[in-house]
């Protein structure tokens, strides 16, 4: 390979060098503007994530796994802010109503006597328990609200039996 043979490879075949050279400009030129958009695009679904009912959640779960009665109670509360099936007001005491377990009740009372109690007992409550019935009580007032959504939106004449004559 010289400068000589590639100047004539070039000379030869004019025409393909010319359209990878615009492709290349082309592509130099658009990158920018392509990769601004793609971190925008990516800032905007992090911040809707991090703002979400599902992140809130993982954190919950995540406080769990660490045992702390306190950091579970209140990534609990922090997740309920962000739960819609609950209620208007967002409480833990909607949060029970709306799920109507009594096992959540207990455990939610154990953690509770576990934190505010005067006298508290160590081995009471479990994060694992806990967990499990807020996981379960979740998943049932999602389905309960999907349906209640999916009810209210049907049309209430979807197939109508006569349809007016044209003039």
């Amino acid at each position: 390979w010289n400068w000589s043979a590639v100047l004539d490879g070039i000379a030869d075949h004019w025409l393909l060098a010319v359209l990878v050279a615009a492709a290349s400009a082309a592509i130099i030129w658009l990158a920018p503007v392509a990769a601004r958009s793609i971190a925008i695009v990516y800032r905007q679904r992090r911040k809707a994530y991090l703002q979400s009912e599902a992140w809130s959640f993982r954190r919950l779960r995540h406080a769990a796994g660490s045992g702390d009665a306190r950091t579970v109670y209140f990534a609990m509360l922090d997740w309920l802010q962000r739960f819609e099936p609950v209620a208007s007001d967002h409480t833990i005491k909607a949060f029970k109503v709306a799920a109507a377990d009594p096992a959540l009740d207990s455990e939610i009372g154990s953690i509770e006597q576990q934190l505010f109690a005067s006298q508290r007992d160590a081995g009471e409550w479990s994060a694992r328990r806990l967990l499990r019935r807020v996981g379960a009580a979740r998943r049932n007032l999602r389905k309960q609200a999907a349906s209640r959504g999916a009810r209210r939106q049907l049309p209430q004449q979807i197939n109508p039996m006569s349809i007016p004559e044209a003039p």
